[in-house]
């Protein structure tokens, strides 16, 4: 039945395995996605809680400042080890911080039932950079593991049913998962129900890397003409090299910036009006949850 489905919306797949590899790959980009969308509207009603949303132009440079050096460390982490296991190793460590937010927010003086916002109060700056943290690399890393483990007449058919299941897991995340919806006062069991999703993310994985069969698992292989003979590791600053000489990337690079700094002006604006409008942690969550699974259903039309 999903063979039929998917053969009549992406192409004919060459095997059942393959149909499989894809579903399962599916399925945990959908779950990325639907707890990047849970953890986003509470990054915000959070950070308000906390902070206070006057500051979120500050926090933007923070992440920006903070990521950086991550993105540097997780460049050497694939260098060194295989994506499959830096997959297992980032998972493991967002679900132990995620954790430790839990017992954080909870707390009667430094959580969310404390309401005095203040520009001090640094854990609501580390929980707005340890969310984006995540939207940047854990998808990224998801993509390069897929990637290199796909050939290109295979992605031709399988892409799209991952990027299906990551419209749907917009949609349903937030959807269900939003301290109105749930009758919680703050978003603070949230986010340990975040952290459940993030350690079942891993343990699909690991069952997605056991019974998929190698011959599924192979990227695309040049031959003898376009082998490229490599002289030795490109530096981390390589791509950034790269970045300022082709006009072309510098192009791309344009286009989404200025997509961004429009986009972050506008979501300022939008969600300073939220948090003018409502007065609990868990209202602002739950409306921006609402506009999160709304965009979702717009997007995947």
């Amino acid at each position: 039945m999903l063979k039929r489905i998917a053969t009549a919306l992406w192409g004919k797949f060459e095997s059942t395995a393959e149909l499989k590899k894809f579903g399962f790959l599916a399925a945990i980009f959908g779950l990325i996605i639907g707890t990047y969308w849970t953890l986003r509207p509470m990054k915000d009603s959070i950070f308000n809680a906390t902070v206070g949303m006057d500051y979120i132009p500050w926090a933007k440079m923070l992440s920006l400042v903070v990521i950086f050096p991550l993105v540097i460390a997780y460049s050497k982490l694939i260098d060194k080890y295989p994506r499959h296991k830096v997959f297992y190793i980032l998972i493991s460590i967002y679900v132990c911080i995620s954790l430790l937010f839990y017992v954080a927010f909870s707390h009667a003086t430094l959580g969310l039932v404390n309401t005095v916002q203040s520009p001090w109060r640094l854990l609501g700056w580390a929980w707005y950079v340890f969310v984006e943290s995540f939207g940047s690399l854990i998808v990224a890393l998801f993509w390069a593991f897929t990637t290199d483990t796909t050939k290109p007449d295979s992605a031709k058919r399988g892409f799209p049913l991952i990027a299906l299941f990551g419209q749907i897991g917009n949609i349903l995340g937030p959807l269900f998962l939003n301290a109105k919806r749930l009758g919680f006062a703050n978003s603070a069991p949230l986010v340990a129900i975040c952290a459940g999703l993030m350690a079942l993310l891993g343990i699909l994985f690991w069952i997605f890397m056991r019974v998929t069969p190698k011959d599924q698992l192979v990227g695309f292989q040049a031959t003898d003409e376009e082998e490229v003979v490599k002289e030795g590791e490109p530096g981390f600053l390589e791509g950034l090299k790269l970045l300022v000489s082709q006009g072309y990337l510098l192009g791309i690079f344009l286009i989404i910036t200025i997509y961004e700094v429009i986009v972050t002006i506008l979501d300022y604006h939008f969600k300073s009006t939220v948090a003018a409008t409502f007065t609990s942690e868990a209202a602002v969550s739950g409306y921006l949850a609402e506009y999160a699974w709304m965009t979702g259903v717009i997007s995947t039309l």
